[in-house]
């Protein structure tokens, strides 16, 4: 299964909130009733006022897809072209930003109501190789993040093979972490500001970082 981000940048004459109501209220009936079973998850997460994000993105559509055939049948479908469409009603896309990943669940925890969201975009370390970014975030860095900021859940989204076949992506994945709550969210940080051993690690293996932090909707889940 592939787990593919869409980062949207708000029109310049919407506010978040007006952003955000439109994205969940009204976008979601481009495509009419039609069922679309390619889309085997889709979550919405919406920008939260707390703590304060690094990027300008107004929302993250997250859509899971069973392979990356199924993602390119969906964007050949007459349903994306009427979602694509709908976008330019709400969203700047010329600053929108797509990734495609693979998620590797680090920690399997339940998601709850209130719960914010952090993203975290990363760029590996000049010199680096992919390979060895992956090894360090996954072996190293993700045990030092577990026991420094405990977050309910931590899933990490490696970039696809594929993407590096004909580019360098902006990113080379993306970490999440679930919070109870925007408090806990920013104790987290002040947690990573303190932390030497946290900010001595990523300096080894991350050459650039830039975080969202998110409310999520869950539109189809199944089990959920």
């Amino acid at each position: 299964m592939i787990h593919h981000h869409f980062f949207m940048p708000r029109r310049a004459d919407f506010t978040h909130q007006q952003f955000s109501s439109y994205y969940r209220r009204q976008h979601i009936k481009a495509a009419g009733d039609q069922r679309i079973p390619a889309l085997l998850r889709y979550v919405q997460s919406h920008r939260v006022e707390q703590p304060p994000s690094q990027t300008e993105y107004s929302a993250v559509a997250e859509v899971w897809y069973e392979n990356e055939a199924a993602l390119s049948a969906f964007c050949a479908s007459p349903q994306y072209k009427l979602f694509k469409a709908d976008e330019l009603n709400f969203v700047d896309v010329s600053g929108a930003v797509n990734l495609t990943t693979v998620d590797h669940i680090i920690r399997d925890g339940r998601r709850t109501r209130g719960m914010v969201k952090g993203m975290f975009m990363l760029k590996r370390k000049p010199g680096l190789t992919v390979a060895d970014f992956r090894r360090h975030w996954l072996e190293v860095h993700a045990p030092l993040a577990l026991k420094e900021l405990d977050p309910r859940r931590y899933v990490q989204c490696h970039t696809i093979d594929s993407v590096y076949n004909f580019c360098e992506p902006q990113w080379d994945g993306i970490t999440h972490l679930w919070f109870d709550d925007a408090a806990a969210a920013e104790r987290a940080m002040e947690t990573v500001a303190q932390s030497g051993a946290l900010n001595e690690d990523a300096a080894r293996f991350i050459g650039s970082s830039a975080n969202l932090f998110v409310a999520e909707h869950i539109l189809i889940w199944p089990g959920e």
